[in-house]
């Protein structure tokens, strides 16, 4: 173990919230799950592929490496509760950089009730680059696999604005009014809107939407097993108005902003109940027997193949 590894774990000890937990023992150890069912979720967030530093901040990266794996809980109808951070630096990089990564990943874990129990850094020659695993629990997970024909489908959360926040600040365009980095660098995920629904009315299926909106539904519907259709207008309709007219002055496509962008950490989720009156869960599309297409409703051009996107 390097110099900087050794302070850093002494660091990483002599500020953990919790004195039962000593991170620098073999493996974290902490009480198995209240729930029935444990779960586990790890990304890798890798610089130059999801991230740079040209614009990100040390924190910033930390906080939405581990809000990636919390989100992933989130979306199997469970709870984080505790999360483990390997990182694997380059030889230019210093303990305050790391303590940085690691200030945002515990300000996730604040914000969303877990606890940061170890984990484990390497040095390398080429890049940045971090391992998060989230762990928790769940009385009854929420599969992708489990949509069912007649279903309504439901997007809980904020389309555009974090791809319009991604959009300025990967080229460098100042921020116009109503966007801000913290859109794009520290979404919330929206879990009190879902569970409202979710307290009220049966979800059949349920995934978070980080590839965009098509890509997660065609996921949900290849699992499943079945075709689904959305509406675009009624995407549209819920989208805030100044966001799309900042997309149109930028000149990009809507289809393209709502469809595809990607990184809203919403919730997408079916349901057999048809509901529009709850905020922030919007109806967008049914789904149907596995035998038809994927479409989207496009207004003035009819259904759409979602492979056309």
């Amino acid at each position: 173990m390097s110099s900087i590894e050794s302070r850093f774990h002494e660091w990483l000890h002599e500020t953990q919230d919790d004195p039962s937990i000593d991170i620098r023992d073999d493996a974290a150890y902490f009480p198995n799950s209240i729930h029935p069912f444990s779960l586990s979720a790890k990304d890798l967030f890798v610089e130059d592929l999801h991230f740079r530093r040209s614009y990100w901040s040390y924190e910033d990266i930390g906080y939405k490496a581990c809000l990636r794996s919390i989100s992933d809980i989130y979306a199997m109808n469970g709870e984080p509760e505790h999360i483990l951070l390997g990182i694997s630096h380059t030889k230019n990089q210093n303990l305050e950089e790391l303590k940085k990564i690691t200030t945002g990943v515990r300000q996730c874990c604040i914000d969303y009730n877990c606890k940061l129990v170890g984990g484990d850094t390497n040095e390398n020659d080429s890049r940045l680059f971090l391992s998060v695993s989230a762990l928790g629990g769940t009385e009854s997970p929420i599969l992708q696999s489990t949509a069912k024909e007649g279903d309504t489908i439901y997007f809980c959360g904020e389309l555009a604005l974090p791809f319009l926040s991604l959009y300025h600040l990967e080229n460098s365009i100042d921020l116009p009014r109503g966007l801000e980095a913290k859109n794009f660098f520290r979404t919330r995920l929206p879990i009190s809107s879902f569970e409202k629904f979710k307290n009220k009315y049966p979800v059949n299926a349920l995934t978070d939407v980080t590839d965009g909106l098509i890509e997660e539904l065609t996921r949900i519907s290849r699992k499943s097993k079945v075709s689904s259709t959305i509406d675009f207008e009624k995407i549209v309709s819920f989208t805030n108005l100044s966001h799309i007219r900042i997309a149109k002055e930028l000149g990009l496509s809507l289809t393209e902003v709502l469809l595809k962008g990607g990184e809203e950490y919403g919730f997408l989720f079916t349901s057999p109940h048809y509901v529009e009156d709850l905020n922030y869960c919007y109806p967008i599309g049914s789904i149907r027997d596995g035998t038809l297409h994927n479409e989207v409703i496009l207004p003035d051009q009819g259904p759409k193949d979602f492979s056309s996107f």
